[in-house]
């Protein structure tokens, strides 16, 4: 098709898409009682089309269509409001952990089997171990067992004798050494004699070492674990910290102030801790203390966070105004004239989070002070390239 065919096909399409003109005030397209005129088609400048420097030229009234909006290039900082998902986590100093004494099989506390989440106290029974011995073990407990047994029952025909002799030669057995010994070398023997019968058929309790909020719970009665093996994590619901993520390196650095929103009139402050990268995959997460230890927070909770965020004024206009789907990158729609627009190119828009830029400053210094960067329309702008 010639060049001249298209633009015949340019104008006989504006003459379907372009609406009736009103008349303004003072002016009379025809008379009321006339009948209609025949339409004629619309020049080439009326419609948006592409020059011959590779501007775009757009008429005032499709620009209007549009909503074509422009502003000059910002100068200076701003602070800008992020939006980060995030979840409620235990700091780790204030985590504590239960661990298995040694091998043996869980069994339940009185009540229920202890779920995450849950209350407890210090010193409350989370579980017990019925510790499992080898035969060897077993038979060496037993023969202990049997030998304190014999031991305690020589201790007590011991002290019997002695008591007799106090009793016959003094009246009383108090004040008497020897008895005074007997007694307590018989006690110790039934101690041992107890302990050795509890090592074979007895089980231990597990209990909680401080009062908080049980944070892992993933065993069940009746499995079996080793000695060592963590079996329960309980932390202070007063010490929690708040995981945020993004997928800016640098996101730390330009933190002013952090909080949670609970509800439409109270907010939890964040202190900024610390910046980490995700293991085995990408993004890097923020760690923010909860300043407020009656926030009603638990662990595991998700939650929004709300970041106050120090930005260069251009550099986070120019990511609200790149255009992205072109061909070569990014680019940015500048309004030159009154209807025509250039267009410049930079490496790529930050698609990911718009409201942090990651265009970087080089980007900014191929725009001037004065230059009029389209904001809003600039994709409707680019189906014309």
């Amino acid at each position: 098709m010639t060049r001249s065919a298209a633009f015949l096909v340019l104008g006989i399409t504006a003459v379907y898409i372009t609406p009736a003109v009103n008349a303004h005030d003072g002016e009379a397209h025809r008379d009321a009682g006339a009948p209609p005129v025949t339409e004629v088609a619309a020049p080439l400048a009326a419609v948006p089309h592409k020059l011959s420097n590779g501007d775009l030229f757009v008429p005032k009234a499709v620009q209007h269509l549009l909503g074509v909006r422009t502003e000059t290039l910002a100068q200076g900082r701003v602070t800008t409001v992020l939006k980060l998902q995030g979840e409620v986590i235990a700091r780790p100093e204030a985590r504590t952990l239960i661990a298995a004494p040694e091998t043996g099989i869980l069994e339940a506390p009185e009540g229920d089997w202890p779920l995450a989440g849950i209350a407890v106290k210090a010193g409350q029974v989370l579980a017990y171990l019925r510790p499992q011995i080898t035969q060897r073990d077993a038979a060496k407990r037993t023969a202990q067992r049997v030998e304190s047994e014999q031991r305690a029952l020589i201790d007590q025909i011991n002290v019997e004798r002695l008591r007799l002799q106090s009793s016959a030669s003094e009246g009383q057995a108090s004040g008497n050494v020897y008895y005074e010994q007997a007694l307590a070398e018989l006690e110790a023997a039934t101690q041992q004699r107890d302990q050795a019968a509890a090592s074979l058929t007895d089980r231990l309790p597990l209990r909680a070492a401080v009062s908080g909020v049980l944070l892992r719970s993933n065993l069940r009665e009746g499995e079996m674990v080793i000695a060592g093996q963590p079996l329960f994590e309980v932390t202070n619901p007063a010490q929690l910290r708040v995981a945020a993520y993004s997928f800016d390196p640098r996101l730390a650095a330009k933190v002013q102030s952090a909080h949670i929103a609970v509800d439409t009139q109270r907010q939890v402050l964040l202190r900024l801790r610390a910046q980490e990268p995700l293991k085995e995959q990408p993004g890097w997460r923020l760690l923010l203390d909860v300043a407020d230890a009656g926030a009603g927070l638990v662990p595991g909770m998700p939650v929004d966070v709300v970041v106050d965020v120090d930005a260069d004024a251009a550099t986070q206009q120019l990511s609200k105004a790149c255009v992205t789907g072109l061909n070569e990158g990014g680019g940015v729609w500048v309004h030159v004239a009154s209807e025509r627009f250039a267009l410049r190119r930079i490496a790529a828009c930050d698609a990911v989070n718009p409201s942090v830029a990651a265009i970087g400053n080089g980007a900014v210094s191929g725009f001037k002070p004065d230059d009029r960067l389209v904001v809003v329309g600039g994709a409707l702008l680019a189906q014309y390239q």
